[in-house]
């Protein structure tokens, strides 16, 4: 696998959360090609498999890719 990254950004992750089970879905395709996490800001206690985003690599990179899911509000997630 290349060094090619393709990442996700959620604002709240949950266990049966539409939007995450979204996510997760796309990162098990995106994962066939690249490496790939689910970051989140607010996450379930019951949530084990997504990372927090203060975790996030913050450093500049030409070959990674984010997706923002902007499902709700959260200024300092945006």
């Amino acid at each position: 696998m290349s060094g090619l990254e393709l990442h996700q950004i959620l604002v709240g992750a949950g266990q049966t959360d539409a939007i995450t089970n979204m996510a997760r879905t796309i990162r098990s395709v995106l994962r066939e090609i690249a490496r790939s996490e689910i970051y989140a800001t607010h996450i379930a206690p019951n949530v084990s498999d997504i990372t927090p985003i203060a975790q996030f690599p913050t450093t500049s990179r030409s070959d990674r890719v984010l997706i923002f899911h902007a499902s709700l509000g959260d200024p300092d997630t945006f």
